[in-house]
């Protein structure tokens, strides 16, 4: 009986002392049995009453460097189950407006359907729940993003059909593809700006300003330093044409380089404004907030 008291009042020391213990020797154990160990902090969002948002002010929240995004399984209003219905009914009028470019609903696929939830981090208030959708017809890919609570397409891609692995690196130019309709989809400029009108007339919205911006566009992924130079220039006297063409040959970029038509333009609603990217080539169409 002595023996087993003395162990047992063994096991509750060594109990007691592992409570104790300091907090490297802690930490040491954790790191050997994850094989490393960290400390991650993480902000904290607390959600509050959202608030009632235009579609502009919705959009304007997905341009911002302070969104964070929550991926769902259902949105609000479209569930998995109603989301390809209500797509298939904003293309229609798309097509009819001559938004899409040749587009026939023939043989369409929609391959993905993924929602998301994007919150500005450091005011809760204001968030956008919206539908990311890649389809397949017979001649296109098209990337769309939805609108959960008006159903509205607010951003879209249309490529022509071709080996597309990454529609991200498609949209940023790095991957080419092998387009089998040529110049199908090419627009001068005014036709590029009656294609504004048309999108913010779908989306109730307004034009309230527009400028050509084409090489600007073409090489988004850079396009702060380069606006910067630009502005730079413009403030010297240079007017914005010269401004243009003396950053794009300090670039090393030959202004006929320009392989489509672009411009910014302003839309504005009830809500608030927000800046739309417009950008034809022959073998693709992006129209998404800048």
């Amino acid at each position: 009986m002595k023996y087993y008291i003395i162990a047992g009042t063994l096991l509750i020391l060594l109990a007691l002392t592992s409570l104790f213990l300091p907090s490297y020797i802690l930490e040491w154990q954790d790191g050997q049995r994850t094989e490393h160990s960290e400390i991650e902090e993480v902000q904290e969002v607390v959600l509050k009453e959202q608030l009632s948002m235009s579609l502009a002010q919705k959009m304007q929240i997905l341009t911002e460097d302070t969104v964070n995004a929550l991926s769902l399984y259902n949105g609000k209003n479209f569930s998995q189950n109603t989301i390809s219905g209500q797509v298939r009914n904003e293309l229609e009028v798309l097509a009819e407006k001559g938004i899409l470019q040749n587009f026939s609903q023939e043989n369409i696929s929609i391959m993905d359907t993924s929602v998301f939830f994007y919150v500005d981090m450091e005011d809760s208030e204001r968030s956008v729940m919206v539908w990311e959708v890649i389809i397949d017809t017979s001649n296109y890919h098209l990337n769309l993003l939805l609108d959960d609570e008006t159903g509205k397409i607010v951003r879209a891609a249309q490529y022509e059909s071709g080996d597309v692995t990454d529609y991200s690196e498609v949209s940023a130019g790095s991957q080419k593809i092998d387009f089998s309709i040529a110049e199908s989809m090419h627009m001068n400029e005014e036709e590029v700006q009656e294609l504004a009108q048309r999108w913010s007339e779908y989306l109730g919205c307004w034009v309230t300003d527009s400028r050509s911006a084409g090489i600007e566009l073409q090489f988004a992924d850079e396009r702060e330093a380069f606006l910067i130079e630009v502005e730079s220039l413009v403030r010297k006297g240079y007017s914005r044409e010269e401004a243009l063409v003396k950053t794009q040959l300090a670039w090393g970029i030959s202004p006929g380089e320009e392989t489509g038509n672009g411009i910014l333009a302003e839309l504005e609603d009830e809500g608030g404004r927000v800046e739309y990217v417009f950008w034809a080539e022959k073998d693709s169409l992006r129209i998404e907030p800048f």
